[in-house]
């Protein structure tokens, strides 16, 4: 077998003349299987004490029992359903979309408008305190400033635990969190605290594994993937002003973008 780089568009061609004729097919992934039950699940079409039905499965997503097996293996894994001999298998977790441009769980946009009705969350102050700064974060803030402004919250919804929070900000005091009822948003305390408008916001998401004692406070195993959130805001005058951290239980949480394409 040769060991040559592969022609992208041999490889492709080749891949749909094998399409072609092998017709409509069934699909045997386990992946897809997964992907689109995540969806369902996230946008409430598979609701909350829902039963999934292996053989209901395989007919509505013209699948293999092995791949509906597979699939629901790995969403059991996830906590998003349970698996017991005489009961089946029932949706038992829930999926929260966010937006990826949030200011907390709890805020739907810039400007104070939720996503979600506002009292189901909680916000509990873990700690606000002034601490030296670190070099990543001297780096990061572009500051000569010795110390920075550390806030951490923990997010419930519905009681459960939802996030972990922690915001490192210059100036004179911690910023409001800005995720009360009665908030005006962020773009208004971003303004207040800082004199000047906020300019932009830089966002990274990537997967990490988490520590024992995070995931006591998630209340998910250690070990378990969680969705780390860095975002750098900066300033009408390019000047970052503050970096902030968040981190969900993976497997509970999809971030949302919504991109318009100008026709024009």
């Amino acid at each position: 077998m040769s060991s040559g780089p592969i022609d992208e568009r041999e490889y492709m061609a080749k891949a749909r003349e094998r399409a072609r004729s092998a017709g409509v097919v069934r699909q045997r992934s386990s992946l897809r299987l997964h992907g689109l039950i995540r969806s369902g699940i996230r946008l409430g079409l598979l609701p909350h004490r829902g039963q999934l039905v292996e053989g209901q499965l395989v007919d509505d997503y013209a699948t293999s029992r092995n791949a509906a097996r597979e699939a629901m293996s790995l969403l059991a894994e996830e906590g998003l359903v349970t698996r017991r001999p005489g009961y089946g298998t029932v949706v038992v977790g829930m999926i929260r979309e966010l937006a990826l441009e949030d200011i907390s769980a709890q805020r739907g946009s810039a400007t104070g408008a939720a996503v979600d009705n506002p009292h189901e969350y909680q916000n509990i102050e873990i700690e606000t305190a002034r601490i030296p700064i670190t070099p990543l974060l001297r780096n990061r803030l572009r500051t000569n400033e010795s110390t920075v402004w550390v806030t951490e919250w923990m997010t419930l919804r519905d009681g459960e635990p939802f996030c972990i929070y922690i915001n490192y900000s210059l100036g004179n005091s911690a910023r409001q969190l800005g995720t009360d009822a009665a908030s005006d948003g962020l773009l208004a305390i971003f303004r207040r605290t800082y004199g000047r408008a906020l300019g932009r916001i830089d966002t990274t998401v990537e997967s990490l594994t988490c520590d024992a004692r995070t995931g006591r406070a998630l209340r998910v195993e250690a070990g378990s993937p969680l969705l780390f959130r860095e975002r750098l805001m900066v300033d009408v005058d390019g000047n970052p002003r503050e970096c902030n951290h968040t981190f969900f239980a993976g497997a509970k949480v999809s971030l949302r973008s919504v991109t318009t394409i100008d026709s024009d």
